[in-house]
């Protein structure tokens, strides 16, 4: 299973930049201070390489330093190297512990990853209502995946309730931010009618906006089943999505 690491920047008013030489030297200052964002910050760049040289024991020594004082996004990186085993021995009951504890401060990636350990038995043994409680919780932040895997969850009955009308509410909000699992399912339940009003038009615009080849060849077999009035009211109709930021969809 793939975890993702998260990625520190420095923040300057209202923009955002990565660290260069001279930040990095005032990063590190703060951070020996016990600054715990520059700690977390140093860790971050530790286990990157970013400006210096690449150690994943200086990261974890950073991490943990943050950690230690409640940064939620140091536990959870510190975790992952517990996952990866990258400059710790890998540990999955510590990575678990960091992940909780960064989820109960509400970080929706460590809330994702804790709701793919109980739905999946890693590392623990399998718990549906655990999974469905923490994936709830990241996809109620806006987390694309967590709101995918609750339509996926939904829509066939797994650990929960079968409800396509719920499935389809999360597949919608996933398809919303880019999800391309999502915007395929979304589609072509619009064009059936499938836990929505039928829309054919409307289905072939999220179609018509999928960007992976896998996707788009899926699509192929239904899109060529359209008429070609459906086809050019559904290109219209994902032009106004996109311009509208998925408003109008």
């Amino acid at each position: 299973m793939k975890y993702l690491i998260l990625i520190a920047v420095l923040l300057v008013g209202c923009a955002s930049k990565t660290i260069d030489d001279i930040e990095l030297a005032n990063v590190l200052d703060k951070a020996n201070q016990g600054d715990s964002h520059a700690q977390y910050i140093m860790g971050v760049n530790y286990a990157s390489g970013e400006g210096v040289k690449k150690s994943y024991s200086e990261a974890v020594k950073w991490y943990q330093s943050a950690a230690e004082q409640g940064v939620p996004e140091a536990r959870y990186n510190l975790g992952l190297m517990y996952i990866n085993g990258n400059g710790v021995k890998k540990n999955r009951h510590k990575a678990l512990k960091l992940w909780k504890d960064a989820a109960e401060q509400g970080l929706a990636e460590a809330q994702f990853n804790l709701s793919l350990m109980y739905k999946l038995g890693d590392g623990v043994d399998i718990d549906h209502e655990l999974a469905l409680r923490w994936a709830r919780a990241a996809a109620d932040q806006g987390h694309a995946d967590a709101e995918y895997n609750l339509g996926s969850w939904y829509g066939v009955g797994d650990g929960i309730e079968r409800d396509e009308s719920e499935a389809f509410k999360w597949y919608l909000r996933a398809a919303k931010k880019g999800n391309e699992n999502a915007r395929l399912i979304v589609g072509v339940w619009t064009i059936w009618g499938k836990a929505t009003d039928k829309d054919i038009p409307l289905g072939y615009a999220w179609l018509k906006m999928l960007n992976s080849e896998g996707g788009k060849s899926w699509a192929e077999g239904v899109i060529a089943q359209l008429s070609e009035a459906d086809v050019k009211a559904g290109e219209e109709l994902a032009v106004k999505c996109i311009s509208s930021l998925f408003d109008d969809c």
